[in-house]
């Protein structure tokens, strides 16, 4: 049972995921001039090591970057004024395990509960499904003799 919240989390946070939900204050303007790939990866690697970064791309209309700092795979958005850090979305963070060494910590846990929820429900079915029924015993039954009684 002390399981179950971690095991919830990951659903829940694939759903906040899924409806845009983010538990962020509001996120920097776009940009008024778009940047093509190659500038954004210019741009990215004037402030930061190219080897750390996971992705460089469009998102929701403007140029992102994740980044791994201290362990934690950060977001900034990519403007021709530079890199500006993005508010935590906390649902990806939590959902990706990838917000601390905790969070990995937390996503084994939640594997290791998965697992062992799998398994003892594949274990209980077939001790359900193929146990040998349970024949009972039977005492055979006095034959029923017709007396003749007078009516």
């Amino acid at each position: 049972w002390f399981t179950l919240p971690l095991i919830l989390l990951s659903p829940l946070t694939g759903l906040c995921l899924e409806l845009g939900l983010t538990f962020a204050g509001s996120a920097p303007p776009t940009a008024a001039k778009r940047i093509s790939l190659p500038d954004a990866v210019s741009i990215v690697s004037r402030d930061h090591d190219l080897s750390a970064v996971n992705s460089i791309g469009n998102r929701g209309g403007r140029m992102m970057a994740r980044i791994i700092e201290d362990d934690e795979l950060r977001a900034y958005a990519v403007t021709s004024d530079g890199l500006s850090a993005l508010p935590r979305n906390w649902p990806r963070l939590l959902h990706e395990g990838n917000w601390s060494l905790i969070g990995s910590a937390a996503n084994v846990l939640i594997s290791i509960a998965l697992f062992a929820l799998l398994i003892t429900g594949v274990l209980i079915w077939a001790q359900r499904r193929l146990r040998r029924p349970n024949r009972a015993r039977t005492v055979p039954a006095k034959p029923v003799v017709a007396s003749s009684m007078p009516s």
